[in-house]
């Protein structure tokens, strides 16, 4: 039993060893889009700024990420129904909320200042999602924690993050074979290249809409079946 439990062990050290997936991004939008950019690029991903919500600029992309001003449009709906992953920020939320493209049936207003730093907490929800991953929770961070849109409803959504009195501030679900995060935080003003953790919870809503896990390689598989093979007949020997 002892070779059983070592096997096991080093199998999930060879998956945790694994490296980390990694998403192809489109961003739109004028908030803060070259450093959001330069962020998720030194952090592993592909990440593109571009000027217009298109086909062209959505296709082979993970993520969509919309800032400020950016809006949701019949090649963004596509792209979420077909399995990407839309993020938004701001006002970009009212686009998947007030529109034509009334994701979860939910209602969202203008909002305002809430106040700097304000603590946001991630909820059940947002924990299975990881996206609470390296945070405190709840977490704070300056002026991209500062202002937030106003959700009357969430419709359908399953509420992920809040702020005070469990005050929603981000939401989200599948949508067709794909998955939408509207977050209404103004978290791209004054976003910088380094670590912080409106950086970090970014990261973590990507981690949503990243590539599948490659596969592993023959080695790892080989332990893989090693490692069952031999726990398959301690439990046959065991039982006779």
């Amino acid at each position: 039993m002892k070779r059983a439990t070592w096997l096991f062990s080093a199998m999930v050290a060879a998956f945790a060893a694994l490296p980390a997936n990694a998403a192809l991004i489109s961003i739109f939008g004028n908030n803060s889009p070259a450093n959001i950019a330069t962020f998720l690029n030194n952090n592993g991903h592909t990440a593109t700024a571009f000027g217009a919500v298109t086909a062209g600029n959505l296709a082979g992309q993970n993520v969509a990420i919309l800032l400020r001003g950016a809006a949701a449009n019949a090649d963004l709906d596509n792209f979420v129904q077909s399995g990407g992953l839309v993020i938004t920020e701001w006002d970009a939320a009212d686009s998947l909320v007030n529109s034509a493209f009334d994701y979860f049936g939910a209602q969202i207003s203008g909002g305002g200042f809430i106040g700097t730093a304000t603590p946001i907490t991630v909820t059940a929800a947002g924990i299975a999602a990881g996206l609470d991953m390296g945070l405190a929770n709840p977490w704070a961070d300056g002026p991209r924690t500062e202002f937030a849109r106003t959700f009357s409803s969430v419709g359908t959504a399953q509420v992920l993050a809040t702020r005070g009195a469990n005050i929603p501030v981000v939401i989200g679900g599948g949508i067709g074979a794909g998955f939408a995060i509207i977050n209404g935080l103004d978290w791209g003003d004054s976003f910088g290249s380094g670590a912080h953790n409106s950086g970090q919870f970014l990261l973590n809503m990507v981690s949503v809409g990243a590539a599948p896990q490659p596969v592993p390689e023959p080695g790892t598989l080989a332990l893989l079946g090693l490692g069952l093979g031999v726990i398959g007949g301690l439990r046959r020997r065991k039982a006779a």
